[in-house]
């Protein structure tokens, strides 16, 4: 990557840490030198940004693992720009993501990024193919000229939909809350039969119906007993339309 000022290369010579780089070169002291060199963990990329506001050439830095069986990698993004006789790292999905970022996909563009991410809720599962994901975009700030977050879209969203209903099952059938009950399980035969001591259990769900699906199976335990568990979506939400022992 060129610049009047600056030239920037994303160096990888093994998986080994601290081995891959951003070596960042310009003048000091108006002779051409090596101003820093930035080590992640990762695949380095460098992509061009528009400058700074005061024209500071700036540059996105993406250290990328390797994906995994779902194509999801860890990913960290950040913003490196000229300061003086050097650069600094203005902006990092580091401090947006304390616990790591796990992407699906980003783009950079002269002022605007996108990054596609798993979350995590209550009901997410690792290894699940469909799940709830985000997707970010954001936009360099005329004022700062570090990137804005200015929307957020959900790819999926019914299934953490979904499981802050069930959560809400499981915490009623705890609390004997038969009110809240009677709201997320409108057949009150079913209501009877549900056992108080009903837990989640970590496993992928089984959805029916296209994209947006109109019913799906989830695993739960009472005590050692596996269930599972039919919800069913309605114009209102989810509700609990069949449940059962898995061994009946």
């Amino acid at each position: 990557m060129l610049h009047p000022y600056i030239v920037v290369g994303a160096f990888q010579w093994s998986d080994a840490p601290g081995a891959n780089t951003v070596r960042v070169y310009g003048r000091f002291r108006g002779e051409p030198a090596l101003l820093t060199t930035l080590s992640r963990e990762g695949r380095p990329s460098v992509y061009p940004l528009a400058p700074a506001p005061g024209g500071a050439p700036q540059f996105l830095a993406a250290w990328e693992d390797a994906a995994s069986g779902q194509g999801t990698r860890a990913l960290r993004l950040d913003l490196v720009r000229h300061d003086g006789d050097g650069v600094r790292v203005v902006w990092s999905t580091a401090e947006l993501f304390p616990g790591g970022l796990i992407a699906r996909s980003y783009a950079a563009r002269e002022s605007e990024l996108r990054v596609r991410y798993e979350l995590r809720y209550p009901g997410w599962t690792p290894g699940c193919a469909i799940q709830t994901e985000a997707e970010d975009v954001f936009r360099l700030s005329p004022q700062t000229g570090v990137f804005v977050r200015t929307g957020t879209a959900h790819h999926d969203a019914w299934h953490r939909e979904l499981h802050a209903t069930s959560a809400r099952l499981f915490g009623a059938l705890a609390a004997g809350d038969r009110a809240a009950l009677a709201r997320l399980v409108p057949d009150g035969a079913l209501r009877r039969r549900l056992p108080a001591g009903l837990a989640p259990e970590p496993a992928c769900d089984a959805p029916e119906g296209g994209p947006v699906p109109r019913a799906v199976s989830v695993a739960a335990t009472a005590g050692r007993v596996p269930w599972t568990l039919v919800f069913g979506r309605a114009a209102d939400g989810w509700h609990l339309t069949h449940a059962a022992p898995v061994l009946e």
